[in-house]
């Protein structure tokens, strides 16, 4: 795993320009803008387009190991579960050997994450976005070699914590990813179903093998333990639903994180058609069924608030 860490160094790099040259446009009225891997659905509400994928938790984990260390109890607190895979189904006992670290599940939702990381990654993906976006305001200078006494968070910059020196407030509008409560994600789901019929179905040849007729909310998966299932995989790849106007996978695929404490909602490949993928659940440990995705607002920082 190390290795494959340790290779996201130069894709963390390229997905900083990426950033950086997609929001050109210099205004500290950051909320006129979209964020990144989301679309709007209301008013200073937005939701990623799918759930979150192997490919960006390997980003926060290579972060949090190359800014706190290998042995770092930050590091520790960032690894998924690998054992989920063998908890209930010994013929899906090797994707705890693949899943994660695999180039070809790059694309793949994350699993074996419990509700409090997937907390603390939305946490730290709000800190990377208002870090880059003061980097293209130039307040900020690109600094590689943060660590343990100095890094950039939202909470270390207001309060002049980072390199020591005091915010300009003149940028006090400050983005905000997080779990959804179950009245956002019923939002989402809602806005989706909507525009359905703007989704495309991806075209590739291994989609083809995964994706059924019928248009969203119907994708139901099928476990690929069970008896004559034809299924050769659990979860499914996000991009074989993918559209950059419109979410998917909101039923099916991986069940979704709530902010309520233990729940998730949505439905995952255990799931048959028959139950209720508008009913929360309840979870307390990191499951192989259960990812997330996040919604975003844009947040007004108050001085002492």
């Amino acid at each position: 795993m190390n290795k494959t860490l340790l290779k996201l160094s130069t894709l963390l790099v390229i997905g900083i320009l990426t950033i950086s040259n997609s929001w050109h446009k210099k205004d500290s009225s950051f909320e006129k803008e979209t964020p990144p891997g989301t679309i709007k659905i209301s008013e200073n509400f937005y939701s990623d387009y799918t759930e979150i994928t192997n490919f960006d938790w390997l980003e926060y984990m290579y972060w949090t190991q190359r800014v706190f260390g290998d042995s770092s109890k930050e590091h520790i607190a960032s690894m998924p579960d690998k054992n989920v895979w063998i908890n209930e189904y010994p013929c899906l006992s090797n994707y705890s050997d693949f899943y994660y670290g695999h180039p070809s599940y790059r694309s793949y939702p994350a699993v074996g994450v419990s509700q409090k990381q997937a907390i603390d990654y939305c946490k730290w993906r709000s800190d990377r976005v208002f870090e880059m976006l003061l980097i293209r305001e130039g307040v900020l200078d690109h600094n590689p070699d943060q660590n343990t006494s100095n890094y950039f968070s939202i909470d270390n910059y207001y309060n002049g914590k980072y390199n020591n020196t005091p915010p300009d407030l003149k940028y006090n509008i400050y983005p905000h990813y997080k779990l959804p409560s179950e009245k956002e994600w019923i939002e989402v789901k809602d806005y989706f179903l909507i525009n359905k019929g703007k989704i495309k179905k991806c075209k590739q040849k291994y989609c083809s093998l995964h994706l059924k007729t019928t248009s969203l909310p119907v994708v139901y998966n099928i476990n690929p333990c069970l008896k004559d299932s034809l299924v050769s995989e659990p979860t499914k790849s996000v991009s074989c639903f993918k559209n950059k106007k419109i979410g998917y996978y909101l039923y099916g695929n991986v069940s979704e994180w709530l902010s309520t404490e233990n729940q998730h909602i949505g439905g995952s490949w255990r799931d048959t058609s028959i139950i209720n993928f508008n009913t929360p659940l309840k979870s307390k440990y990191p499951t192989d069924y259960i990812g997330f995705r996040s919604v975003f607002n844009w947040k007004k920082y108050k001085k002492n608030s």
